[in-house]
């Protein structure tokens, strides 16, 4: 089946991609590179998907009202302050029935929680192109970022002010992604089958400066070590069902992720994903862009509509064998390089349901 542009609409089984008629669609793509300071080249090379990605969202149907921030000379500069204004206009009087997109590469670094609601103790945050850091500060110093973007900001934006029929997908291909919404439900493996052991050492050794020659990681904030609380069941810390902001109530199989057994009230559905956990590092190579992006392009182009189970197991698969690659490229041990991609979701998720955009 084509749209009225003559372009085919991605399907569900024998079906138009569900609302294909009804509401709106809008995306906005945020890509940072940081131009160096010598003014040669990039820190990351964030844009190398811009074209594919925006050729990807409209077989599902975002066909116009299609923003990008970009540093690169074309689009509007994601400073802090346009990047506020592009998210709020994203939701802006949102109806039921309308989807939206939201996608974001660049740094990401965590600081310090002074008001409780974080498990882990650390907000996680973005990092725009005008974003001032005062490397006279601890890394999680509350004082150490100028401009930054905090999840609680994200979450209020875009999350708190949708109605329920609408639906959000974000995509954060960043460091300590994991839960740059603050949604309620995290998942970080694709089922029971293949939890990871009770503990495995953090990425945290690497180099997080961005000086590696073949492949850049995308944030300049140290790497957090194992915290106590963590290394759980999916290996982040677990926080009690229903309290917004503390971190992710983690659902298994045939499990509604509440613990009483009453149903929690129904929200808009938002989904994030995420390129790593938390106190993980994300990657970028120059020549084939971030890893998770990559990953999740060659994926839904292969298949439009995997449950979100196939998607989460795929996303692992993939960001796996790239992550072989970088370390061959960069002499590093083998299995050295630790990213594991996260979703969450504002409501009990089903796994088996099939991904829409």
């Amino acid at each position: 089946m084509t749209n009225d542009s003559g372009r085919p609409l991605a399907t569900e089984g024998n079906n138009v991609e569900a609302s294909a008629a009804k509401g709106c669609r809008r995306a906005l793509l945020i890509a940072i590179g940081y131009r160096r300071k010598d003014g040669k080249g990039f820190e990351l090379p964030s844009h190398k998907h811009l074209e594919s990605l925006k050729t990807l969202i409209e077989s599902y149907g975002y066909l116009e009202n299609v923003n990008v921030l970009a540093d690169d000379g074309i689009h509007t500069m994601p400073t802090h302050d346009n990047i506020l204004a592009a998210m709020e206009n994203l939701v802006k009087d949102a109806k039921p029935g309308d989807r939206f997109f939201l996608y974001y590469c660049g740094h990401g670094a965590q600081i310090d929680n002074k008001n409780g609601t974080e498990e882990d103790g650390l907000d996680e945050l973005i990092w725009p192109v005008d974003l001032v850091v005062n490397k006279e500060r601890d890394f999680h110093d509350v004082e150490r970022y100028h401009n930054h973007i905090l999840d609680d900001t994200i979450h209020d934006i875009l999350v708190k002010t949708l109605p329920i029929g609408s639906q959000l997908q974000a995509l954060f291909d960043c460091c300590r992604a994991g839960t740059m919404m603050d949604l309620e439900y995290c998942r970080g493996t694709p089922s029971l089958r293949s939890i990871p052991g009770p503990e495995e050492p953090s990425s945290g050794d690497a180099d997080v400066q961005g000086k590696q020659e073949n492949a850049k990681q995308m944030s300049t904030d140290k790497p957090a070590a194992k915290r106590s609380g963590s290394g759980g069941p999916l290996n982040l810390p677990h926080t009690p069902s229903g309290i917004r902001g503390q971190k992710g109530t983690y659902i298994f199989e045939g499990e509604s992720g509440n613990p009483k057994g009453d149903a929690p009230p129904p929200k808009a559905h938002v989904v994030s994903w995420g390129s790593c956990m938390d106190e993980q590092q994300a990657w970028q190579h120059p020549e084939t862009g971030g890893a998770m992006t990559q990953a999740f392009i060659e994926i839904l182009k292969e298949n439009n509509h995997p449950t979100y189970e196939e998607l989460l197991h795929n996303l692992h698969e993939r960001i796996a064998s790239k992550s072989r690659q970088i370390e061959k490229d960069q002499g590093k041990p083998l299995g050295s390089i630790k990213q594991k991609p996260q979703v969450g979701f504002n409501n009990p998720p089903d796994m088996k349901k099939r991904f829409s955009l």
